[in-house]
C-alpha cells in the first residue's frame, strides 16, 4: 500500500472510517492512523485544509494526497449519498483548475456554504456536478509538491436543498460550533426539521463515504496505485 495522506474538514464525516484507527490529538488538529494511512480532520475551508495538507506532507511524506468530506450537489440526478470521485477540481474563486488522478466529473470548491442560487450559478458555469470547501486547497498544495491527488466527496445537500445559514457557526480554527446552532434553531422553530434533515443525510452521506474509503484501504488503493501508474493489474 502507498503512504496516502487524507484531509477531512470534521470528525463526523469520517467517524464510521476511523473506529478502526489509533487516534491522536495534535496542536491544532485530530489524527488518525492505519498503516500506511494517515487521516487528519483539518478544520472546515480552504486556509484550513491548506495548513494540515502541508502539515501532512512534512509529517507522513505520503506517496498520495486525497480531499474526502461532504459536498453540496450541484445537478438534480445526485442524490443524499452519492459519492463522488470528480477527475477536475476547480477553485470557484479563481477559476483555477486541478486534475485528480483517477474519477469523473467536476467539483468546485467555494468559499463558504452555497444557497440553491449560488449552487445553480457554480453548475452552469463550471459545467459542475457538485461543490465543496476543502478540495482545491488541498490540490493546490499537493500540486506544489509534486503529489498525486484525488478527491472523494459523499453528498450531504441536495440541489434543492435549502441551507441554513451555517457559515456563522464556524469558528476561527474550522471548528463547527454545533451548541451555538442549536442555541440560534432553539427559538427558530422552523429550523427544526431543516435540521433535522441534515442530520439524516450526514448521517447517510458519512456511511457510503467511509464504505467507499474502507474498500480502498481494504484493497491497498489499487485502484489509486493503478491511476498513479504504480502498478499493473
Amino acid at each position: 500500500m502507498p503512504r496516502v495522506a487524507l484531509i477531512a474538514a470534521l470528525e463526523r464525516e469520517v467517524a464510521p472510517l476511523t473506529k478502526t484507527f489509533t487516534r491522536r490529538r495534535h496542536a491544532d488538529w485530530v489524527i488518525f492512523e492505519k498503516g500506511d494511512v494517515r487521516l487528519v480532520c483539518g478544520g472546515i475551508g480552504g486556509n484550513h485544509a491548506a495548513a494540515a495538507t502541508r502539515w501532512l506532507i512534512t509529517d507522513a511524506q505520503p506517496e498520495v494526497l486525497g480531499s474526502i468530506g461532504f459536498a453540496g450537489a450541484l445537478a438534480p440526478d445526485y442524490h443524499v449519498g452519492a459519492v463522488l470521485t470528480p477527475a477536475t477540481v476547480i477553485d470557484g474563486s479563481t477559476g483555477e483548475t486541478f486534475v485528480a488522478a483517477l474519477g469523473t466529473g467536476v467539483l468546485v470548491t467555494a468559499a463558504g456554504v452555497l444557497n440553491e442560487a449560488e449552487k445553480e450559478a457554480l453548475a452552469a458555469s463550471y459545467h459542475a456536478q457538485a461543490a465543496d470547501m476543502e478540495a482545491a486547497a488541498v490540490a493546490r498544495v499537493a500540486l506544489e509538491n509534486g503529489i498525486p491527488f484525488f478527491a472523494v466527496k459523499a453528498i450531504s445537500d441536495e440541489l434543492g436543498f435549502a441551507m441554513p445559514p451555517m457559515d456563522r457557526f464556524v469558528s476561527d480554527t474550522g471548528q463547527f460550533q454545533t451548541a451555538e446552532l442549536l442555541s440560534y434553531a432553539a427559538v427558530r422553530p422552523s429550523l427544526w426539521p431543516v435540521l433535522a434533515r441534515l442530520g439524516k443525510n450526514a448521517k447517510k452521506a458519512s456511511s457510503q463515504l467511509c464504505h467507499w474509503l474502507e474498500n480502498q484501504i481494504n484493497r491497498d488503493f489499487q485502484d489509486i496505485q493503478r491511476a498513479c501508474g504504480k502498478v499493473e493489474l
